[in-house]
């Protein structure tokens, strides 16, 4: 009798077990990583590869056939910034594999401590009806001492075995979604590291885009018709901007009337980039007189494309936008008239109406626009009008070299 009991305890205590295993609070799955989301960056990079294409087709047209530089060198700087937008991507969807990959690796953690707690219980309850000689389902039935315990003992051994049956194939299914899992897991690890050789090797080609297109804009500048053309169309452009910008910055105060927010203007760049390649003022460019309303940042003998552009003081955006010239261009309120203007951008990371910090990283040095190497492009605007930066406005290194 007491082992009857112990027997059916351990029984009931094995298929709670299996039960609870079973009845599970499904996982809020809100945040998690989907395979939708993973295929819509797939997507968006194959889009931007097509685009990529379709540019160098155009910037083939213009190099057999230029009439102007400038023109050249938007579609050179289009097709950069989508070959940057891939490689952004292409980060991004690594990162979404990582996360991915953790979130699946937890799933097969959990559903294999499931699996092996439910099959240990299965284990357990074959153990009490099979391996114990003095007590089996065949007892069961032939110690009935009626026809009515009989059927009784009969229909519970049915209910039994239908019950362990439908145990087993759970187990099995569950063996082959364990299995499916860790295959899926495999080649999600492998889809990564191959989007890992494709970003080095999207890398590798933006650089020599990069140099390439550098090259290719000098040398039509060493031709002196070009060169003469090409400044004449940006200087043109220069002044009805520079126009524009001392109305909007004007109009911009008078709406919002706001105090300087005080003290020197950073240094917009790593003090490592000490190098003021072109000062503010005029200036000789292409053997004609040019009035540079800026100045110009580089590291000598550096490489600096995607170096960090920093905000000079507080303020907020005014605009952060594309022009023809400036390239990738983003000018910041101070308060009190002060404005700064960071151009020649290979990114934009804030946009119009934000507010900034005063050294929060706003975009990435570049070469769009008229230019023709990575540099940063900066200037100061009081109520609008150009000032030179260096004259009492702007920090800067301790070791700042300007050029003459």
């Amino acid at each position: 009798m007491k082992k009857n009991i112990k027997k059916c305890i351990t029984f009931i205590l094995a298929l709670v077990t299996v039960f609870t295993v079973i009845i599970l609070v499904p996982e809020d799955t809100s945040a998690l990583i989907t395979d939708a989301d993973i295929k819509a960056l797939e997507q968006k990079i194959k889009d931007n590869s097509d685009k990529i294409k379709a540019y160098e087709s155009k910037i083939k047209q213009l190099q057999n056939n230029i009439s102007s530089t400038n023109a050249l060198k938007k579609e050179l700087d289009e097709q950069i910034k989508v070959m940057q937008d891939n490689i952004d991507d292409t980060k991004q969807l690594i990162a979404r594999y990582e996360e991915l990959i953790a979130q699946k690796t937890d799933e097969i953690n959990t559903k294999e401590t499931e699996y092996n707690l439910k099959y240990s219980s299965f284990l357990e309850m074959m153990r009490v009806y099979y391996e114990d000689n003095t007590t089996n389902y065949l007892d069961m039935i032939l110690g009935s001492n009626s026809l009515s315990e009989f059927l009784t003992q009969f229909e519970r051994v049915g209910s039994l075995l239908t019950f362990e049956q439908t145990l087993m194939r759970e187990l099995n299914v569950e063996t082959v979604d364990l299995k499916n899992m860790k295959n899926d897991i495999s080649l999600k690890r492998e889809e990564a590291e191959e989007l890992k050789k494709k970003l080095e090797d999207d890398e590798a080609l933006l650089q020599e885009k990069l140099s390439e297109t550098e090259a290719l804009i000098k040398k039509y500048m060493q031709d002196q018709n070009i060169a003469a053309k090409t400044l004449a169309e940006v200087q043109k452009l220069d002044e009805e901007f520079d126009a524009q910008l001392t109305k909007l910055l004007k109009q911009y105060e008078e709406q919002k009337r706001t105090q300087y927010v005080g003290g020197d203007l950073l240094w917009p760049v790593d003090p490592e980039l000490n190098y003021v390649s072109s000062k503010f003022g005029w200036r000789t460019l292409y053997g004609k007189p040019d009035y540079h309303r800026g100045i110009d940042i580089i590291r000598l003998g550096y490489n600096i494309y995607g170096a960090n552009i920093y905000a000079a003081n507080d303020g907020t955006v005014v605009t952060a936008t594309n022009h023809y010239s400036y390239g990738n261009y983003i000018l910041i309120n101070h308060g009190g008239g002060y404005a700064t203007l960071y151009a020649h951008c290979s990114k934009l990371l804030v946009k119009s109406g934000d507010e900034v910090k005063r050294g929060q990283v706003i975009g990435l040095i570049g070469s769009t626009g008229n230019s023709t190497g990575n540099h940063l492009h900066f200037e100061v605007r009081i109520n609008g009008v150009v000032q030179d930066p260096l004259s009492g406005y702007l920090s800067h290194p301790s070791n700042l070299i300007v050029a003459k």
